[in-house]
């Protein structure tokens, strides 16, 4: 049976969110709802996450996933 051509993408997905610490807060918007959706459907979810000013942190995060699972999260290097 033949995979949906939809599993065969791959999706990177840039936003901003407010955090606190290390933790991305309940008020972020519609990041929860794609990652939910898009990261199990496609072969690859790439979301790049700034910190929205406020938060605690500046340095945007990278996360991937991959069947749904996720794979790493980095924080985007300066240099």
């Amino acid at each position: 049976m033949k995979k949906p051509l939809l599993h065969k993408l791959r999706i990177l997905f840039a936003t901003f969110s407010p955090y606190r610490g290390d933790t991305r807060e309940a008020t972020n918007g519609n990041v929860e709802p794609m990652i939910a959706y898009f990261a199990p459907r496609v072969s690859v979810f790439t979301l790049v996450d700034q910190p929205h000013t406020g938060s605690t942190d500046v340095v945007p995060f990278i996360e991937r996933y991959k069947d749904g699972k996720q794979l790493d999260r980095r924080t985007l290097n300066r240099w």
